[in-house]
């Protein structure tokens, strides 16, 4: 079973949308569905950059250890 959506499909999703919201709403999820992905791909960036400082082996520490 493919996972995604044919052409039928996406024109009925479409359709049903455009009834259930109506033309001038649809920009506006639109733009809203997008910040909205922007901002957790942000969000997402930072805790990966936070991970990364946190398990990297500080450099003064490494000094201060017996050899």
């Amino acid at each position: 079973m493919p996972a995604f959506l044919g052409q039928w499909e996406l024109l009925a999703l479409a359709a049903v949308v455009l009834a259930l919201f109506g033309p001038k709403q649809i920009p506006r999820i639109a733009r809203s569905l997008g910040r909205s992905v922007r901002e957790a791909k942000d969000v997402i960036g930072e805790m990966d950059e936070a991970v990364k400082d946190a398990t990297r082996p500080d450099e003064s520490s490494a000094q201060r250890l017996p050899k």
